[in-house]
């Protein structure tokens, strides 16, 4: 290969001609290059621009993706001219991404609570992962949930159709809950650090949380005899009680957060000391606990008038303030309402609040003001005090005057203005002054060092909280004067972060702002986006009557019930982006912090197309990169999707226009995985979704014996989804739609989570310790009457190698019966064994890998497109260089037009096909003489066995034209051509009896076994098919194919098991015991036999029958005893693919049902009083690499068996036999019954909404 030199960034590289730069920078991690459009997998296509490089001795900027290599090039990937070309793109791409990167209510939310993500948690009845996520940004859900003033509901979407969602009342709903057992983080260690907080309300205690957490040691230092704040003095009980209060704040000092109380700055300590004792970084949260004047002369001297503040902080203190007759409040904010709310509780007979504007201008919520009204407070607009009457010095009367709206002022509400002659009179025995705050500077006036405003609020950096004082950092409303506890609770957060990076660099540097895209920043949003949506009444929440809660300090409201919670949970219209944290566009435009005013303009606006079950098209967030119309046509060859228009207007669509689901799209979900922007998303099987920031736990596909790589992306228990695994795996990332969609069925509500007792016919729930007592007892039983061999065990094809191998260890060392089979394979099971006389064991000589070397692939009895898709598509990626593509079906499918050769047999002819292509490679001597005299045995019977087919007789037989087995015979007999075929064992749609062994002998014949790039792939139906013969699930065989005659293997499991398995282990007829009721015991494992009623027969002569699965299957109903399964997700363990590849997975959650299999099995046992030396699946595996001599040295990942075939074959003899067969031309039935739950469940709940 010829090799170029070039220098990149200053460094030289040697490296191959025949690359792009991208690709060389990418393979010697040079920098990472931004790309949207870029995919290794597919040719290159340069439509972002984000990739561009500077080659010397060019003018213009380059795509690195799709320009080569050559010798001396001198490039550079980052600088000014650069990143400004990068910035352009991205702004342009944005320009017209109409689009929510997350909700409009979380984007409100002064503290970024993702809101659409926990109330998704809740419609699930999540309130753990709920009440979790709130605190990632709110450790104070509980007193937010009651006194917020709920700015994300003026911003809810759904004000567009009918109200907003009760997005305060649903955080109150969850937290309430949480508190009972409530969710608690993890604490690092200590760090030895120290930080002191001044201020023990909502900024404090959230600036304390978010500390602690990292390992600090903080010290809340409260001048008061508890903390809390305003949230404890300013807010009454009926609002906030104080026990809900002190319970959420005592949540967070019981962290390690240390309280110093009835400690004030200044009086006490000063900020010099602080750093004197070793505090590393003081943050200073006082709040704004001082009035602001109604500015009325003599308003300090008499009697009867108090501040609003004063006035709540007394009714706490002493619980009981002495008010009477006429109360009159001045304000119009959440305190005076407070205030004229509690003055009513305390027994005043009436209460007037004076308020300067019009409702529509009071900055009290307006929820707040409503219950003020219906409680009895009369509200006076457009009106203002400006004189004090009294009696001596006490307060006698009020003089007040009319106002009217003037010009807006710096508030943007119109300035209040008096109306000369409106004077009037209020006789009150009360005045409650509630026109503000300010901040009360506790000893901090003589702190020169510290800069403060006219205000007497700190001068801070908005952007790192650090005051003028180094290490002193400020926020809350000490910083921005009078606000609310959310934006309190903010800056305690973001103060928290700056003071963490301030302790570990010395430093704090302002964060970079976060991108975030917005529907509204393209103007107004159109009604055409809310059409369709059901309009759906808010939900109310009980509150105590007004006449009965005027009498005491009770909480007003009272609460959601649970099915109020479930109905306004799913009022939420999930307006954020479900790909918000996989989203390259959105990282990029941070990154490069983009601004897109300068190009807005016109932009495209489409319908989100919602119609197909499984995907989500949202054409709006389309950048036109092309992956996945090019994942579509070249890697699939399907082409689903495709580019409609041109020019600015170009969008990518279904084919012609049409629904998805109305295309040839076959569903795999490629598409999603290779969008970088959410424009293709998953319909996800949640009432509402996120977007959930998930963990992605590397995982193997549970259903064919490819065994793909995924990932699970886990957001909590019962919330995760499949997401496609990374291109370095064997599968390059891609799934077909079982892989991508068909762990639905883990998620499935009507899961069995308790085992089952049969008592007068009916099953009812049961306990562990009952069921598998009684199953025991009942199998000694049995024993004890009719002998071990009354009792047979069945296992399942989905379970693991450990679960399998222990199953099978249980029957025979445990019970000492050799009944142990699976119904998958004893009643829809046809050339099982097929190569065990020929090759020794009937099992995959080649592997997946050797595809790549192949130069002729030969397909036969293979649906791939439908039941193998990964193969298809390694299969295609072959052909792409150069590989022949053969394929023997009877009928024309999707794959025959990707075929270079499709050969059209008659359904059951195959064997006669392929005897007439080993004769016509015999006449032409078209075979490896060398391999057949060295390595095989039985050539010449065999040779004379077949001469009578001829090409004209295969011709009539197969109905194939002569010209197309001609060439079959001329592609197959270059004996310098690779070839691999790849046949599936388990299918019967064109399968006759003796194919496989003819393939055997085909490959025998030419050589092909035991090569590189040559030889047999047998595809199997389920995950573990191979794995289940691999540990011996079938009377014919122990762990590692061992057979009957093979004394010296049997002797050494004997040994290991402690057992004599001569009299155990030999030749049994399952399917004849259990027909002739002779199996009065079974025990079932995974397996749903009597979903066929046909089946029934072979269960009329049980007096006992257990049976293990996740679904409440029809074989279930007809046990004694039905045992919980766990899922492959709740345990950990290995699947055998088809190539003999030993893959591992680790366990992601606890069995909802408690035990693992292998557990169960264990207890089993161990009830017949033995005790079993497993801990783990792991110990289980250990043994396995012991007794089963194929597994020896196998790792993970890797292929069993590796010198298989190689050299000799795993035969008495050593070498291959050639074998000698009928050729019968009876068809088997096409028709196979599934005796999965998970495949009936992908049938009927996923395959089924795929067909229009």
């Amino acid at each position: 290969m010829k090799t170029v030199k070039v220098t990149i960034n200053g460094k030289e590289i040697i490296t191959e001609a025949n690359k792009t730069i991208l690709e060389v920078i990418h393979e010697h991690k040079l920098d990472n290059i931004p790309n949207l459009c870029y995919d290794p997998k597919l040719p290159p296509y340069g439509s972002c621009y984000l990739c561009v490089v500077e080659v010397e001795g060019l003018q213009k900027l380059v795509p690195s993706c799709c320009n080569p290599i050559s010798d001396g090039m001198v490039i550079h990937t980052d600088n000014e001219k650069i990143r400004s070309s990068r910035k352009m793109a991205l702004e342009l791409l944005l320009s017209n991404h109409y689009a929510d990167c997350i909700a409009p209510c979380r984007n409100t939310c002064p503290a970024g609570v993702d809101i659409q993500g926990y109330i998704g948690l809740i419609s699930m009845g999540k309130h753990k992962e709920a009440v979790r996520l709130i605190k990632q940004t709110n450790p104070l859900p509980l007193v937010c949930g009651r006194v917020c003033v709920r700015e994300c509901e003026l911003s809810c979407r759904r004000n567009r159709i009918d109200e907003a969602v009760g997005i305060d009342y649903l955080k109150r709903y969850t937290s309430d809950i949480d508190i009972k057992d409530p969710w608690t983080p993890s604490v690092a260690e200590r760090n030895g650090k120290k930080v002191a907080i001044i201020g023990g309300g909502p900024s404090g205690l959230t600036c304390a949380y978010y500390l602690i957490l990292k390992g600090y040691s903080v010290t809340i230092f409260e001048k008061h005899n508890r903390p809390g704040g305003m949230l404890l003095w300013g807010i009454p009980e009926y609002r906030l009680p104080k026990k809900v209060l002190a319970r959420e704040i005592k949540w967070i000092t019981d962290l390690g957060v240390e309280v110093k109380t009835n400690t004030a700055i200044g009086r006490d300590f000063t900020i010099d000391t602080l750093f004197k004792n070793g505090y590393n970084a003081i943050y200073l949260a006082m709040g704004a606990q001082g009035a602001n004047k109604m500015r009325v002369p003599e308003e300090d001297t008499t009697e009867g008038v108090i501040s609003g503040i004063d006035f709540l902080y007394n009714s706490q203190i002493e619980g009981k303030v002495n008010i009477y007759g006429t109360i009159v409040v001045i304000g119009g904010g959440n305190t005076a309402i407070d205030a004229a709310r509690t003055a009513l509780r305390y027994g005043a007979k009436k209460v007037i609040l004076l308020y300067r504007r019009t409702r529509q201008e009071m900055p009290a919520h307006s929820m707040e003001i409503d219950a003020a009204l219906l409680e009895g407070v009369e509200i006076v607009y457009l009106s203002v005090p400006q004189k004090i009457i009294k009696d001596s010095r006490r307060l006698k009367a009020l003089e007040c005057i009319k106002m009217r709206l003037g010009e807006p002022d710096a508030s943007g509400r119109r300035r209040p203005v008096p109306i000369e002659g409106s004077e009037y009179t209020i006789e009150c025995d009360f005045v409650i002054s509630a026109i503000g705050q300010q901040v009360e500077l506790d000893g901090l006036e003589k702190e020169e060092r510290l800069a403060l405003t006219k205000w007497k609020t700190v001068v801070y950096n908005k952007d790192t909280f650090e005051t003028s004082i180094k290490g002193v950092f400020a926020g809350g409303d000490f910083a921005t004067g009078p606000a609310t506890a959310i934006d309190a609770i903010a800056h305690g957060k973001l103060s928290g972060e700056a003071i963490d990076e301030y302790i570990k660099t010395g430093t704090v540097t302002p964060k970079k702002k976060e991108f975030i895209s917005r529907k509204d920043v393209f103007g107004e949003i159109s009604d055409e986006e809310f059409i369709g949506y059901e309009k759906l009444k808010r939900e109310i929440m009980a509150e105590l009557p007004p006449l009965e809660r005027i009498k005491t300090f009770k909480e007003v409201e009272l609460g959601f019930s649970d099915k109020q919670s479930i109905n306004e949970a799913e009022r939420c219209l999930a307006c954020g982006c479900s790909a918000l944290f996989d989203c390259k566009l959105k990282k990029y435009a941070t990154e490069y912090e983009i601004d897109i005013s300068k190009y807005l303009g016109e932009v495209r606006k489409y319908k989100v197309d919602k119609t197909h079950p499984f995907i989500v098209l949202d054409p709006n967030k389309c950048i036109s990169c092309g992956k996945c119309v090019r994942t579509c046509s070249d890697i699939l060859n399907v082409s689903a999707l495709g580019f409609v228009y041109r020019g600015f207007k170009s969008i990518v669509k279904p084919a012609m226009e049409k629904k998805l689901l109305e295309t040839n799209c076959i569903t795999c979900g490629n598409c999603i995985a290779a969008c970088p922007t959410g424009a293709i998303t998953e319909k996800l099987p949640f009432k509402q979704h996120g977007p959930w920031q998930g963990e992605k736990i590397p995982f193997i596909c549970s259903f064919c014996s490819v065994g793909c790589s995924l990932n699970f992306n886990v957001i909590s228990d019962n919330i995760f989804s499949v997401l496609n695994a990374s291109d370095d795996t064997h599968n390059q990332g891609y799934l077909c739609v079982k892989g991508r969609f068909g762990y639905r069925y883990l998620l499935d509500n009507n899961r069995l989570l308790k085992p089952m007792i049969k008592d007068k016919g009916e099953l009812k729930d049961s306990t562990w310790d009952k069921a598998l007592k009684l199953t025991t007892e009942r199998i000694k039983k049995i024993i004890h009457t009719y002998g071990p061999d009354s009792i047979a065990i069945f296992g399942s094809p989905r379970m693991t190698n450990e679960e399998l191998y222990l199953l099978q260890k249980f029957a025979r060392a445990g019970l000492k019966t050799n009944n142990i089979h699976n119904f998958t394979h004893l009643l829809n099971g046809i050339e099982l064994d097929s190569l065990d006389e020929s090759f020794g064991m009937t099992v995959s000589s080649a592997t997946m890998d050797d595809l790549d070397g192949a130069n002729i692939i030969l397909v036969i009895n293979a649906d791939l497109s439908t039941e193998n898709l990964i193969m298809e598509l390694k299969i295609k990626k072959s052909q792409k260089k150069g590989t022949k593509l053969v394929f023997i079906n009877s009928s024309e499918t999707n794959f025959t037009k990707f075929s270079d050769l499709w050969i059209d047999s008659r359904r059951g002819t195959n064997t006669v096909l392929l005897n007439g292509l080993i004769n016509a490679l015999l006449e032409k001597c078209k075979i490896d003489t060398e391999f057949i005299q060295n390595r095989t045995e039985g050539f010449e019977e065999f040779k004379d066995s077949i001469s009578q087919f001829n090409t004209e007789y295969i011709s009539e037989v197969t109905g194939v034209q002569k010209d197309k087995l001609l060439m079959l015979y001329d592609l197959i007999g270059n004996k310098d051509l690779n070839l691999i075929v790849v046949y599936n064992i388990d299918s019967h749609k064109e399968k006759a009896r003796n194919d496989l062994r003819a393939i055997g002998n085909l490959l025998m014949l030419t050589g092909r076994v035991g090569k590189e790039g040559q030889g047999l792939i047998i595809l199997r139906d389920y995950a573990n098919s191979a794995g289940l013969l691999d540990m011996g699930i079938n009377p014919d065989y122990l762990p590692g194919y061992v057979r009957y005659k093979d004394t010296e293997k049997i002797n050494e499991i004997s040994k290991y098991w402690n057992v004599e398995l001569k009299e155990i282990f030999k030749p049994v007829d399952l399917l004849k015991k259990l027909k002739n009721d002779e199996i009065k015991g079974l025990l079932i494992f995974g397996e749903n036999p009597i979903v066929e009623s046909k089946n029934l027969k072979y269960f009329r002569g049980l007096e006992f029958l257990m049976v293990q699965d996740i679904f409440f299957t029809t074989t279930a109903r007809e046990a004694d005893v039905v045992l919980p399964a766990s899922t492959y997700i709740e345990t950990e363990g290995t699947f055998t693919s088809c190539d003999r590849r030993v893959q591992k997975f680790n366990k992601i959650f606890t069995p909802a049902s408690n035990l693992e299999n292998w557990e169960i099995i264990k207890k089993l046992w161990e009830n017949l009083d033995v005790n079993l030396p497993y801990s783990s699946p792991a110990d289980i595996f250990n043994e396995i690499k012991k007794v089963n001599s194929l597994y020896r040295d196998v790792e993970f990942g890797q292929i069993w068996g590796k010198k298989l075939f190689k050299k000799t074959f795993p035969t008495p003899s050593k070498k291959g036999k050639f074998l000698i067969y009928d050729t019968d031309i009876s068809s088997i039935s096409p028709k196979k019954p599934e005796y999965l739950s998970h495949e009936e469940y992908f049938k009927l709940n996923i395959r089924r909404k795929l067909m229009i």
